[in-house]
């Protein structure tokens, strides 16, 4: 038995019982806000999506990924923009 579930390989408590069998990957596509050496995002709804994203972002744009609280994204996208990436485009 290993500590992930079986669908995912996410920290089970992440999954909200999501069968494995049903299980298809959704088309990801992330948000960011690049400022100098920093890409802010928003907070990730799971531990797992904040993983992947972290690791993507930093492998592609080679920066620090800082994620930011709702009122800071509202404030800063606001401000700023953001852009959009999907892995599979690149």
């Amino acid at each position: 038995m290993n500590n992930y579930c079986e669908a995912c390989d996410c920290d089970p408590c992440d999954c909200h019982g999501v069968e494995t069998q049903d299980f298809t990957p959704p088309s990801t596509t992330y948000v960011y806000i690049p400022y100098g050496d920093i890409l802010y995002v928003p907070r990730a709804s799971s531990l797992c999506e904040a993983r992947d994203r972290e690791e993507f972002l930093e492998d592609r744009f080679d920066k620090d990924v800082m994620p930011v609280s709702p009122f800071e994204w509202e404030i800063l996208s606001g401000k700023m923009g953001f852009k959009t990436i999907t892995p599979d485009d690149v």
